[in-house]
């Protein structure tokens, strides 16, 4: 290489707009024995460059597909949490409510999904009713009650015998 385009290729080198191969001529001229002698001051600092290790050319997309392979990843994970929610929650209704049903306009829904609102609302009625009834006084303490309020023995055992 002639050292005019040594001369010219330094000059992009420190504008750095030099690509690897460029710089790779650069280091063989300087790592040769003969330079010019205006160029000898160079000599050293581009004979040290040689040594480091080699830098890989960068991709002007590089960036992009990485961002690119992130998102794609992401939308992965979602999906697949998605899809692993969806199969626990049917399993968890499937093990809870199998075999149930609703018949609404004359139709039979057995869509566990579906239906699942349903079933909860007419069991929190049933649990309601439940509660309601075990709030009330006994039907037995309330005919004792009673009983021990008459006065009358006579009548304490005619009425016990209409209750029996």
């Amino acid at each position: 290489m002639r050292d005019k385009d040594i001369r010219a290729l330094i000059d992009k080198f420190f504008d750095g707009g030099t690509t690897l191969a460029e710089e790779r001529q650069l280091y063989a001229y300087f790592s040769r024995g003969k330079v010019a002698e205006d160029l000898e001051k160079y000599r050293e600092l581009f004979s040290d460059f040689a040594l480091l290790p080699e830098r890989r050319e960068s991709h002007p997309f590089r960036g992009l597909h990485r961002l690119i392979a992130g998102v794609a990843a992401s939308v992965v994970l979602v999906v697949a949490g998605y899809a692993a929610w969806n199969f626990y929650e049917y399993r968890q209704l499937d093990a809870r409510y199998a075999g149930s049903y609703v018949i609404v306009d004359g139709k039979r829904i057995d869509n566990l999904r579906e239906i699942r609102p349903m079933i909860e609302s007419a069991l929190a009625d049933a649990r309601d009713i439940e509660q309601t009834a075990a709030e009330q006084p006994q039907t037995a303490d309330i005919e004792q009650e009673l009983l021990e309020r008459i006065g009358d023995p006579e009548d304490c055992a005619r009425i016990k015998e209409l209750l029996n």
